[in-house]
């Protein structure tokens, strides 16, 4: 199964949410440094949805100390709901990832988000976001509420947290344009096509700059420490 898009990821509140990401960048984003990749960064896998950065080699290479000494996050919520934001290895466009869930045994736990994790030297790749069903848009609408942002913007923040204490240096945030599924969408009209691009471009974007990125050619960047 495809990774599904969320429709209300973006800055905090119904106006901000309107703003265009031109806006947003002029008043959210400090200046960054320039980010000058490393050789390869841009390689593609052998598997086709993905960069090098994201697969298991540069994980272990580069990521083996922040997957060891990620730990489950248990967050509470509100009505006797919990969450929790855990660690696990993915498919698509990285072979491990974070998510946001609802606080559940685990065959029952409803996952709210994801972000696809890749690794580079010094470099921690944010090389997708996803999320799940309509159905769990007003779980993610309380959690917004509750914690002050977004579900996929939290990720962001828990990565980045994550990633200081592991000594990395820059987080990164591909662009949605770059990426196989933006490029081709699995659905079944050119209308439909326009849709996920759309949706995709106003949740990357508009989490990116929500959270201090700055748009530089095929990422989005925050230098970390």
């Amino acid at each position: 199964m495809k990774p599904l898009l969320l429709r209300n990821q973006g800055t905090i509140g119904r106006t901000r949410q309107r703003q265009t990401a031109k806006s947003i960048t002029r008043r959210q984003t400090a200046r960054q440094p320039k980010f000058k990749p490393p050789e390869g960064f841009n390689a593609k896998s052998v598997y086709f949805m993905r960069y090098a950065t994201g697969g298991i080699e540069p994980a272990a290479k580069y990521g083996g100390q922040f997957i060891d000494s990620f730990k489950q996050i248990a967050l509470s919520g509100k009505k006797r709901r919990g969450y929790i934001v855990n660690s696990h290895h993915s498919e698509y466009e990285s072979a491990y990832s974070v998510a946001l869930s609802l606080s559940a045994p685990a065959a029952l736990r409803a996952k709210l988000c994801g972000a696809g994790i890749g690794f580079g030297e010094k470099v921690v790749v944010i090389e997708s976001l996803h999320g799940s069903r309509e159905k769990v848009q007003p779980e993610l609408e309380r959690f917004r509420e509750t914690y002050g942002k977004p579900g996929a913007n939290y990720l962001i923040h828990t990565v980045e947290e994550h990633a200081r204490k592991n000594g990395f240096e820059w987080a990164i945030i591909r662009h949605p344009k770059s990426l196989y599924y933006y490029q081709h969408p699995t659905v079944r009209t050119r209308r439909e096509a326009r849709e996920v691009r759309k949706r995709m471009l106003a949740l990357y974007q508009n989490a990116a700059y929500a959270m201090g990125y700055e748009r530089q050619g095929s990422f989005f960047v925050k230098k970390l420490n």
